[in-house]
């Protein structure tokens, strides 16, 4: 039989403190595996982000090149109009170089620019052909994915493709691109060379430039960096250059980026294999197309979000057994970075287009 006198006031304080223990063991555990959530999420959003800014960067880098003219005589063109991306102009009237680079040029981190038609991803730069005379009329053969030109696509003609491959940027007075619909017979085209036509921009943008550019650096926002990050972290950007004004058009590629090195494999002697690295690439187009065979990118950056115990306490160094350091002085954690996980992501990619 149940005791009709109920629970005394000492029953009644154990059976509160015994139950206070409960909810405080289980509001510990809750707020441990929140804690272990939270640094998973963080890790996995660095992971998601990882893939993205290195599949974007390999596809600008194999595409090095694609289209550009090795000769613009007589053609005067603009370019980045920005004081920081002005230095890395060609323009006026020199000819393009796939690659130019300013080492350790902003924020301690490389300043990498890739010129080529497939710079930036549009309705235009999807679609290539060769045009040729048949004698009586001229041909077109479209091979891009994206089929026939639109009037609202522009174009440039490369010609001397087939004997001294000159790759000349065709120009008639003082026009060098015209829409995707030109009649043929009005822009002073030789019957006698066979041209490639490389769309260049499209929904009636008139190019400033024979090609398209894209930056790569690393910046912080006006409205600073998400709270996950290293306080003395940037983001790396990808950025190109737009045709209406020369501004750079940034998108972020990847948060908490503390570095990020760019080394060259050149083949100096003609021989096809590398036998040098370089913390920059040749100076001059036709060294650019014929030496750089390889290029390996480091991007030191933090995994995940802070942590309370030292999770970083070794040096790292940002290049490799074959390009050798790419500072001077390797990174080593010291005071609020010891609570972040570093890491170095490595991308080696062979430019695959530097003579189409």
């Amino acid at each position: 039989m149940w005791s009709r006198r109920g629970l005394t006031l000492i029953e009644l304080m154990v059976a509160l403190f015994i139950l206070s223990l409960v909810v405080a063991g289980a509001f510990a555990l809750y707020i441990s595996n929140l804690k272990i959530y939270k640094s998973e999420a963080k890790t996995a959003e660095t992971q998601m982000g990882k893939i993205m800014a290195l599949e974007l960067l390999r596809r600008d880098i194999v595409h090095a090149g694609y289209g550009l003219p090795w000769d613009v005589s007589g053609v005067t063109y603009q370019e980045a109009t920005e004081d920081e991306a002005d230095d890395y102009n060609d323009a006026p009237t020199d000819p393009p170089r796939a690659f130019v680079l300013g080492n350790n040029a902003k924020n301690g981190a490389d300043y990498l620019v890739i010129k080529s038609i497939k710079a930036a991803e549009n309705e235009a730069t999807r679609k290539w052909g060769i045009l040729s005379h048949s004698g009586t009329t001229w041909e077109f053969e479209a091979r891009g994915e994206g089929g026939n030109f639109t009037g609202q696509d522009y174009v440039i003609f490369i010609g001397g493709i087939e004997q001294d491959v000159t790759r000349q940027l065709h120009k008639d007075g003082s026009n060098w691109y015209w829409s995707g619909t030109t009649d043929y017979d009005t822009i002073g085209l030789d019957p006698d060379t066979l041209y490639l036509i490389y769309g260049v921009s499209t929904n009636g943008t008139e190019p400033r430039m024979p090609f398209n550019r894209v930056d790569y650096y690393l910046d912080r926002p006006d409205d600073g960096l998400p709270d996950k990050c290293n306080p003395s972290t940037y983001i790396l950007y990808r950025a190109t250059i737009k045709h209406a004004d020369g501004t750079r058009d940034p998108q972020p590629l990847l948060d908490c980026v503390k570095d990020f090195q760019v080394a060259f494999g050149l083949d100096t002697d003609g021989d096809g294999d590398i036998d040098s690295w370089s913390s920059a690439p040749p100076s001059t187009p036709e060294n650019v197309r014929d030496r750089v065979k390889e290029v390996r990118v480091f991007i030191l950056y933090q995994e995940g979000q802070r942590l309370e115990h030292e999770a970083s306490t070794t040096s790292i160094t940002l290049g490799d057994t074959q390009t050798g350091p790419l500072k001077p002085n390797p990174f080593t954690p010291s005071g609020e970075d010891r609570h972040y996980r570093w890491k170095v992501l490595k991308l080696v990619v062979r430019p695959l287009n530097m003579g189409v």
